[in-house]
């Protein structure tokens, strides 16, 4: 009878640090031990909002910039 068990582990670089380590095939990380435990006392990660400046409405003409422009150059 043949009772042997198999680890399958896999070659990883971290993400912060870029140590090598290895991580079992059935755990998800992007980070070594350390790391994870560091990383561990930070909050958690806010969601992502739309930045930048609002979009203007219609196509962009020579009038709608004079207009912005507060008259522009005529």
């Amino acid at each position: 009878m043949n009772d042997m068990k198999y680890l399958h582990l896999v070659l990883k670089v971290c993400e912060s640090c870029g140590a090598l380590w290895l991580r079992c095939v059935s755990i998800d990380g992007v980070y070594c031990e350390p790391c994870a435990r560091h990383l561990a006392g930070f909050p958690p990660s806010r969601p992502k909002h739309a930045g930048g400046r609002p979009r203007h409405a219609g196509p962009v003409t020579r009038r709608s910039i004079r207009r912005r422009c507060n008259g522009g150059v005529q």
